[in-house]
């Protein structure tokens, strides 16, 4: 997904959450800490589904919030539109 993309998305999500880019990106990136140290199967599976950029062990968050704009920005929009 390139960057303008993701932004807009970004931009979608903290509409619809009433928050700013800023936090949404903050929450990411707390949720992405907690995430990549829990045994929980279901988060290690959603880790699996993210694949590391080349040389990499997990996910930026970069690649966590391109990831996430891409699969659920549409549902944030659809959200928005249906209100």
């Amino acid at each position: 997904m390139d960057q303008e993309k993701t932004k807009k998305a970004l931009r979608q999500i903290a509409q619809k959450e009433n928050i700013t880019v800023d936090e949404v990106i903050s929450k990411i990136g707390l949720a992405v800490g907690i995430a990549l140290k829990s045994n929980i199967p279901e988060l290690k599976y959603f880790w699996k589904h993210i694949p590391p950029r080349d040389g990499e062990d997990s996910p930026t968050i970069a690649d966590v919030i391109a990831f996430l704009a891409q699969h659920y920005a549409s549902d944030a929009l659809t959200d928005t539109e249906d209100s």
